[in-house]
């Protein structure tokens, strides 16, 4: 475990480096291990050679991934699939492979404008020509890279929805060169948005070096397990993570000891990843500050459908949490506005903004406050979440009036049932789709705390020798340990755990029966009537 344990802190294979592994966690909230680039050589090895998948299957997996992540992404963009243009840029290896395999797939699924560019399809690998010759058998157009660059002189390029990169994997040494070097520089002088397989070409997979030219990735779609080099988002974009169907004794081998158990996932084949610098000191000593906070007030700051009244604002709820921080679900017309007005919250105190659905009562208010927020709270990070469309819809306004979202971190949310986002202090949000209009996808968040702890018995705890600041560790419940050997159990002293509150928010919609089983025996429902079709 000592040996393990080190594994998951320091780099392996930088050698005297003082970068310390950056943490990346799940929706959910549990840590997904990283891997450098031999880390990741390793675990192809001992796939291969001991407990598979073969090579065959991996980049068959990792190409259909990536293709769902494309037409999520395409989705993001408010673009259909059949109708957008896109352009899959592939190396001769693996990562060229699960390339091709995407392509084929997103052809399989009506993408009629999607042209493939080969950068050395003299030197496929054997495995990534089979992808080649499968992808031609599913009608495949294919371009040279010199006929891409020509389309570029004719503003044909300024017309790409989407680049799928896919040019060079976790095996970059040194700077891009040649045909490669040309493709990532025509692909980030384009307008289009760019999403990579496993890392960013010319990006190094453990340090995050960029030697020369690289990809600048509007989404990352990592495989198998995140790779150390992928810490700076600014590079990235957003990471999401795919399984590729490596078994755990794969992970767990003699050779690599990596922790995994794979429950990160919550039954998802692709999840979205978050960041967080282990190296970073002031992050860490501010986490060991953040205790379980609770909801200690519901503010209604808008409950008028439709339009604002005299008296009411258009939809918006504050949920203040003991620690003072501000959680908003939707955000109308005039809500920055209701919130100066309240004396129960500030707006420099809110950190996630949960949005229902994209109705303009319940979302035009968020420009503003953005905005707002940029200029007053010293860039305190604010996450959004909301379905599928509300990154468009939230960056074509911030950046048309060339405000910023610097500070901003946008989170879509798609599925029936996503999995539960941990917003920290011991608090998550299950979001479940609930039904409103044909048009639009609509959701209702359940809040839940996790357990409150039980309350000190003090005359017991002194009854039994507890004292002084010793009452505040068994309250905490945590055992007291004497010099002498002695023991004073927390759980002698203190009552039994009780459940956390937890809030149901479930509003303009006809059908929630989706929401039942998480929002079953809520503390607190909030939910409306308005106007009937009649």
């Amino acid at each position: 475990m000592q040996q393990l344990k080190k594994r998951q802190h320091r780099l392996v294979g930088v050698k005297g480096s003082s970068f310390r592994r950056p943490k990346f966690f799940a929706p959910q909230g549990d840590e997904v291990p990283s891997v450098t680039t031999a880390e990741m050589v390793e675990v192809d090895r001992v796939a291969v050679e001991e407990t598979g998948p073969n090579l065959y299957q991996m980049m068959e997996n990792a190409g259909r991934n990536l293709a769902q992540q494309a037409i999520h992404s395409l989705r993001i963009a408010q673009v259909d699939c059949r109708s957008a243009r896109i352009v899959v840029l592939a190396g001769s290896g693996g990562n060229g492979g699960g390339g091709i395999c995407a392509a084929r797939h997103l052809v399989n699924h009506g993408a009629a404008n999607l042209v493939l560019c080969l950068s050395s399809p003299q030197k496929l690998k054997p495995v990534t020509r089979w992808q080649l010759k499968v992808f031609r058998s599913a009608g495949g157009k294919e371009v040279t890279p010199s006929e891409l660059r020509e389309k570029k002189t004719t503003s044909t390029s300024l017309k790409t929805d989407l680049i799928i990169d896919a040019v060079v994997g976790y095996s970059l040494r040194g700077a891009p060169r040649g045909t490669a070097q040309e493709l990532i520089r025509w692909a980030n002088d384009s307008s289009a948005h760019i999403l990579s397989l496993d890392t960013p070409s010319g990006l190094d997979s453990t340090t995050g070096e960029t030697p020369g030219d690289y990809i600048k990735a509007t989404w990352t779609l990592t495989l198998a397990l995140p790779k150390t080099g992928l810490s700076d988002p600014s590079k990235t974009g957003e990471i999401y993570l795919a399984d590729i169907g490596i078994p755990r004794a794969c992970y767990t081998a003699e050779t690599l000891r990596i922790d995994y158990c794979g429950k990160f996932f919550g039954g998802h084949y692709r999840i979205p990843l978050r960041i967080e610098s282990e190296g970073d000191e002031k992050v860490q000593a501010a986490r060991q500050k953040v205790s379980k906070a609770t909801v200690d007030r519901i503010v209604f700051l808008g409950t008028s459908s439709g339009v604002p009244t005299a008296a009411r604002g258009t939809s918006c709820v504050a949920l203040r949490l003991s620690n003072k921080q501000v959680v908003l679900f939707d955000c109308g017309e005039g809500s920055h506005r209701q919130i100066i007005k309240s004396k129960s919250i500030t707006a420099s105190r809110i950190r996630h903004i949960f949005i229902t659905h994209l109705h303009g009562d319940h979302s035009f208010g968020l420009f503003g406050l953005i905005n707002a927020l940029h200029i007053t709270s010293n860039n305190s990070k604010i996450n959004i979440y909301g379905p599928l469309g509300i990154r468009r819809f939230v960056e074509s306004v911030i950046l048309i009036s060339a405000s910023s979202l610097d500070h901003v971190n946008i989170v879509e949310i798609s599925g029936d049932s996503p999995p539960a986002i941990d917003i920290g202090s011991g608090i998550t949000v299950t979001p479940r789709k609930i039904l409103h209009v044909k048009e639009l996808e609509c959701y209702g968040y359940i809040v839940k705390e996790s357990p409150r702890r039980g309350k000190l018995d003090a005359k017991a705890a002194k009854e039994l020798g507890a004292k002084g600041r010793e009452l505040g560790i068994l309250a905490c419940g945590k055992d007291i340990v004497r010099e002498d050997g002695t023991i004073i159990e927390a759980q002698r002293v203190t009552s039994p755990p009780s459940p956390g509150i937890k809030i149901a928010l479930l509003w303009d919609t006809y059908d929630a029966s989706n929401a039942k089983k998480e929002a079953t025996e809520c503390s607190l429902l909030i939910h409306e009537a308005t106007f009937t079709s009649e």
